[in-house]
């Protein structure tokens, strides 16, 4: 979705550019909103059915070691990339928020909270997936 979202954006920016056709705010705010809330339902969904079947504790916590599980990151980095733009063009850029102000700055510290969130997990799998276990082989006893 993130992609979907970039790609669009830039095609609207290459039209209004080359064919001199206006960037409408509306249209960039119905769009972008669109595209986080339906990434921000698929991520609540998704975290859900993990944390339902102990996916995320096993890899987090248990003795799961799989570089699967590196796909862990995706959806923190993809918050964090489309609220950037959906923040930026549809509620600054849209004149609806007034940039450096507090419920900017405020806004702008909970996507850095979801960023940071991401590289401690990231550094958490890395740690796990790095760290040597010795392996036992039952024929050299």
């Amino acid at each position: 979705m993130t992609l979907l979202g970039i790609e669009w954006v830039r095609m609207q920016h290459g039209l209004s550019h080359h064919f001199a056709t206006p960037l409408v705010q509306s249209k960039l705010f119905i769009m972008l909103s669109s595209i986080f809330m339906l990434q921000l339902g698929v991520m609540a969904l998704g975290y859900r059915v993990m944390q339902l079947n102990g996916y995320l504790k096993a890899h987090f916590q248990g003795e799961q070691r799989s570089p699967i599980s590196f796909g862990l990151i995706c959806p923190g980095v993809a918050i964090f990339v489309m609220g950037m733009f959906w923040w930026h063009l549809v509620w600054v850029q849209g004149g609806i928020v007034t940039a450096f102000g507090p419920v900017y700055w405020l806004v702008l510290a909970l996507l850095a909270a979801v960023q940071i969130s991401t590289v401690i997990a990231l550094l958490r799998l890395s740690a796990r997936l790095l760290r040597h276990k010795p392996v036992t082989i039952a024929s050299m006893q």
